[in-house]
């Protein structure tokens, strides 16, 4: 199983993480902040609602960038928060296009979303 937030999880975790609405083509940008090791940035590409590549580091241009701490992070991947309840306490901060950070958020916190969290949480390794 890889380690969460590494290169290798980025990729085993590619095709269930297309949870978006059909619609939406976007470049996400997410930085994981607390960690022992620092702070980790990846990104995700997604085309008509599918997620189509995925890389450590920063995005060129993002059109939403997610900041959020490591144990927000992790309890969202364990649908132990919501993430439309972590937006709202002010947990998951957001920078770039509006509209889609609602849609990503709306998406992830639907029952699919929940399924899709949870089959990423699977693919993690704590």
């Amino acid at each position: 199983m890889p380690a969460w937030l590494s290169e290798e999880w980025l990729a085993a975790t590619n095709d269930v993480a297309g949870l978006v609405p059909a619609d939406l083509s976007v470049t996400m940008q997410v930085t994981v902040s607390g960690l022992s090791g620092g702070d980790v940035r990846y990104h995700r590409i997604f085309q008509g609602g599918r997620a189509v590549g995925a890389a450590m580091g920063a995005a060129p241009d993002p059109h939403v960038a997610l900041v959020v701490p490591a144990d927000q992070a992790r309890a969202m991947l364990r649908a132990e928060l919501d993430p439309s309840v972590a937006f709202m306490r002010g947990q998951l901060k957001t920078v770039g296009d509006s509209a889609a950070a609602l849609a990503l958020l709306a998406g992830w916190s639907s029952k699919a979303g929940l399924d899709s969290r949870l089959s990423l949480s699977a693919l993690s390794d704590g």
